[in-house]
């Protein structure tokens, strides 16, 4: 890639001429003192930039911008619009001028329509390449911290060593204490770098509503063109999209924007006659669909004469809309600056070929005219709830969650429930599924049981292949560090449930066992023992470990030893017992320490029982949890 001295220059400039174009259309919509000297500020700061850059001649374009804002610095004019419209007016030739600056020489594109070309940003927001790059360092950093695992484990094996007595005390002591320096360490770091990979994919992507104001400056000029008054605005949640589609996008609504006002929006006069609003509205709506993005542009206006289109196109009226995506037929009776040639749907049919997405056009005469355009989306950003059952994670769009519960309130009986991994026909071991996932489907609302909650999360979600087996409401995939994709379900796909007996996969659940203990051996041989006889195990080095754990998963049974570095197996007893969902799971303390006071603090704790370590009897360990749990 050639080297552009003008960069930075470029990026800081084209967010300047937005934030003007934005600020002069918001001055002309509604006077504000504020919003004026904001944009002399902005002007100033682009003379001073360019003249930086030695960009001369645009400087002195910037500056004839100033003269012209200079009549906003200390009260509203008379009749402002006239010089808003020569404010805009320098902004279009120093945007002029921002595209001919020389850019250093670019390998040739592929050829495209020339709409379209006209179409693209002149000033460049982000460098995909660059940061594709960046995101590459990451992952092989990311690899390098694995493999600096193997040190951290190489403390802890030394630890171990010294503690069945093949190495001294003091040995010991410095060995644990460097292994778990080391690991919050690494712990730390893959924090960081998760933290940092998704900064970085969140920088490939622009948001949707950054051509609004284009869109906005569109409807102003073509409305004056047509001697019309005209006013946009946007609804819908906020969408990031990759900048390849923000230029189709941007292409095609401007178009639809210009049809608007050319063919639907009516003049004052009209417009009072049949008991409308002087203005006209043009309203882009904005819908996210899992990984299909759905944008409706619609005007209040007249709605098209489809009788007069069909006898203009020689063809039946039903349908006949139909035939406007096929060019070469225009709703304007004559050919003015803004329409009448037809060419204008063709534009908007090329970008939804080219999207991969599909057009339906409606209109109701006297009311409107609608636009909807649907696509499937490359790449998205999306907040998503995780969650997990049966060893796999899932996220669920937040937008969709209606609420997170923990216990089957009244609200909640009458809707249809499910367990997560039975509607997904997910296998491995089935654990209790006591999370409830409360999510918004054209059903209506419905529950899915989940195993554990992760947490919200802001990731970047891909479509899955074509023929891809997954279940139907699966709609997309995201990627984590090290490249493995994990699902995420489209509530907006969910038709029905097949409600399942809500105790058929509790009663197949395996107890889910914490082994809480600082020794890795007594960890290792505890969770051998347990999984051997069907119980789901995981691990906890420490207290802390323990009770980190307890926030995003579900135990039947915790076995705790004594003596802990940090919070001992008696604080953390007495931690668990002041917990409103922990206050009932059976405790076990299994320790090194002699019984008689020690069992008589860990009873105190809110232990249920005490195993020596010295004396230990698998079998009555097994036993004694299998009495506890019943």
């Amino acid at each position: 890639m050639a080297k552009d001295p003008l960069r930075y220059f470029r990026q800081e400039a084209a967010e300047l001429l937005e934030q003007l174009n934005a600020g002069l259309l918001h001055l002309e919509a509604e006077w504000s003192v504020e919003t004026a000297a904001a944009l002399l500020r902005h002007a100033h700061t682009l003379k001073g930039a360019a003249r930086v850059v030695k960009q001369s001649e645009l400087a002195e374009q910037v500056h004839s911008l100033e003269d012209v804002l200079e009549n906003f610095r200390h009260s509203r004019p008379l009749d402002p619009n006239p010089l808003i419209s020569q404010a805009l007016r320098w902004l279009d030739r120093i945007q002029l001028a921002l595209t001919q600056l020389g850019a250093p020489a670019e390998p040739p594109k592929a050829a495209t329509t020339r709409v379209l070309r006209q179409e693209e940003p002149a000033g460049q927001r982000i460098d995909a390449a660059e940061i594709q790059a960046l995101l590459g360092d990451v992952s092989q950093t990311y690899a390098r911290l694995h493999d600096m695992r193997s040190g951290q484990q190489a403390w802890l094996d030394v630890a171990e060593l010294a503690n069945r007595g093949l190495a001294s005390a003091e040995i010991e002591e410095i060995a644990r204490r460097e292994g778990r320096e080391l690991t919050a360490q690494l712990d730390h770091l893959q924090r960081e770098l998760q933290e940092l990979h998704r900064s970085l994919e969140q920088l490939r992507l622009l948001p949707l509503s950054s051509l609004y104001t284009t869109l906005q400056r569109t409807l102003r000029d073509a409305a004056q063109e047509m001697q019309l008054q005209a006013q946009f605005q946007a609804r819908g949640p906020e969408v990031k999209l990759e900048e390849a589609t923000l230029r189709l996008l941007r292409a095609a609504l401007v178009q639809a924007v210009r049809n608007a006002a050319a063919h639907g929006l009516e003049t004052p006069d009209q417009r009072r006659k049949a008991g409308k609003e002087v203005v006209g509205l043009v309203t882009l709506q904005v819908e996210r669909r899992g990984t299909w993005l759905s944008l409706t542009l619609s005007d209040d206006g007249r709605g098209v004469d489809t009788a007069a289109l069909a006898a203009r196109g020689r063809a039946q009226e039903e349908g006949v809309l139909d035939r406007l995506l096929e060019g070469g037929l225009s709703t304007s009776q004559e050919v003015s600056q803004v329409s009448g040639r037809g060419v204008g749907m063709d534009v908007i049919r090329e970008a939804a070929q080219r999207l991969g997405g599909r057009i339906k056009l409606e209109s109701t005469p006297l009311q409107g005219f609608q636009m909807h355009l649907d696509f499937p989306v490359r790449a998205a950003s999306m907040p998503a709830l995780r969650v997990r059952s049966r060893d796999q994670s899932l996220l669920i769009p937040l937008e969709s969650v209606v609420k997170v519960a923990r216990e089957e309130t009244t609200d909640l009986r009458d809707l249809p429930s499910v367990g997560l991994a039975s509607y997904l026909n997910w296998s491995g071991i089935a654990r209790p599924e006591e999370i409830r996932v409360v999510v918004s489907a054209p059903i209506g609302s419905a529950v899915f049981r989940v195993e554990a909650v992760d947490g919200m999360v802001q990731t970047l979600v891909y479509p899955l292949p074509p023929l891809s087996p997954c279940h139907p409401a699966i709609s997309g995939a995201a990627l984590d560090l090290e490249g493995k994709p994990e699902l995420v379900l489209d509530p907006s796909r969910i038709e029905h449930l097949e409600v399942a007996p809500r105790t058929e996969v509790l009663s197949k659940a395996p107890a889910r066992i914490l082994v809480v203990d600082d020794s890795l051996t007594t960890r290792v041989m505890q969770q051998s023992i347990l999984e051997s006889r069907g119980f789901n195990v995981d691990l906890a080095s420490s207290g802390a470990e323990a009770l980190q754990k307890l926030d995003s998963q579900v135990y039947d049974f915790f076995l705790v030893d004594a003596e802990m570095p940090g919070m001992s197996g008696f604080e953390l007893i007495e931690q668990l017992r002041m917990r409103d969902r922990e206050q009932s799971i059976p405790i076990l303390m299994v320790s090194s320490l002699p019984r008689g006071e020690y069992e008589a603090a860990a009873i105190q704790a809110g232990a249920q029982g005490y195993h020596e370590k010295s004396s230990f009897d698998q079998e009555e360990l097994v036993r004694e949890i299998r009495r506890l749990l019943k």
